[in-house]
């Protein structure tokens, strides 16, 4: 593909908000800011917008709407994207998430501009038996045609896409996660302030993330009258038809069975007062952001053996792997957890930081990116 040319290099990530650009790009956005590239950053508006906006970023609104489907309003996005990139003419752009990835690629596409589609878990379209994922497929089979790449966070989801013949094999590559900020997300010693043993789950509010598993299993130790804290930090996604309602979690609380810590920008305080983190998720993943955070943090972990959670956890080494949708499978493994002796939950959580620096940590991912601007623009 040809691309366009100016003197300074101009990059645009396009993703459905805000918030994912800040909590999952952003050290990857600042770090082409800093060398002097236009950086230019699509998504809808929200309350990560001015974090955005202050980091030397040029911002564009764009209301992409996941939750919904309609033709109309997905023709306006497209059209809308094309004015953008005829505006801006950036050198190379990178689309995250099923819309950006789909309209931005026909956009870019249209205009012979070099584009990277990044799947960052192929979600709540092919969760389950959904009739939307006929649609998405076709869609998706006609987009990535004009993608230059199409980069993914596991061979599962790379082995969907090219069984599927959404893309052929030659032109996907894999990712080793997002990236973790290994530096920020440090051991923090804590001393003891009572024998209880803590769980905690950070999420997005999702039945398919586990929640109602996480539940179950919690109230199969409490029957056994364990010294045993339930956590979870979350909260719920008004709109999505998975998401968990607050009614959901005043009754847990009621029976005794969760404390809610509601939601932080901040996770490390919860994570440095846990004992091991929990992730029960059937959710098609790419690689659960939260299970790299807990593992920097020298965590011992437990999820699912399920397609991204399984790249992150090796069995028996830095945590232990559970049956999807089973609450026994899982309250198994949390009570083997207890029992552990502190020694060996230190050595799975040390074991599990040592993974993090070697395979997902930061900078192994900005070298990828570095190495496709350099590709496409030459600096």
């Amino acid at each position: 593909m040809e691309s366009f040319s100016t003197e300074t290099p101009v990059i645009a990530f396009v993703s459905n908000n805000c918030w994912s650009l800040f909590n999952f790009r952003m050290q990857l956005l600042n770090h082409y800011v800093a060398k002097g590239y236009k950086v230019i950053a699509i998504a809808a508006e929200d309350e990560y917008t001015p974090e955005l906006k202050s980091a030397g970023l040029t911002f564009y609104n764009v209301e992409f709407r996941n939750s919904s489907v309609d033709p109309v309003a997905d023709l306006q996005v497209l059209r809308h994207l094309k004015k953008i990139y005829t505006q801006e003419k950036p050198h190379i752009i990178f689309h995250y998430v099923t819309k950006p990835a789909i309209y931005g690629s026909l956009a870019a596409g249209s205009l012979k501009i070099p584009s990277i589609s990044v799947i960052t878990g192929l979600g709540y379209v092919y969760s389950g038996d959904n009739w939307l994922s006929l649609p998405v497929t076709l869609l998706f089979r006609m987009a990535l045609k004009k993608a230059s790449e199409v980069w993914f966070l596991n061979r599962e989801n790379a082995g969907f896409f090219t069984g599927k013949r959404i893309i052929p094999p030659g032109k996907s590559k894999i990712l080793p996660g997002e990236g973790i900020d290994t530096g920020h997300f440090a051991p923090i010693a804590k001393p003891r302030a009572s024998k209880t043993f803590v769980f905690l789950m950070v999420s997005r509010l999702l039945w398919s993330k586990g929640v109602g598993t996480y539940m179950d299993a919690a109230r199969k130790l409490r029957q056994q009258h364990l010294d045993v804290e339930f956590r979870l930090l979350g909260k719920p996604e008004t709109g999505h038809p998975e998401s968990v309602s607050p009614d959901h979690l005043t009754s847990w609380e009621r029976e005794g069975l969760l404390t809610n810590l509601g939601f932080s920008n901040d996770v490390r305080q919860a994570l440095s007062e846990a004992d091991c983190f929990v992730l029960p998720t059937y959710y098609e993943e790419g690689i659960p952001r939260t299970l790299m955070e807990a593992s920097s943090m020298e965590l011992p972990l437990i999820t699912s053996d399920h397609t991204g959670c399984n790249s992150v956890v090796e069995d028996g080494f830095n945590g232990l792997l559970c049956k999807p949708r089973s609450a026994a499978d899982l309250a198994e493994k949390m009570k083997a957890v207890i029992n552990m002796s502190e020694d060996q939950r230190r050595e799975m959580g040390k074991n599990g930081r040592d993974k993090m620096l070697q395979q997902f940590d930061i900078s192994h991912v900005v070298r990828i990116y570095d190495d496709a601007i350099r590709r496409y623009t030459g600096s």
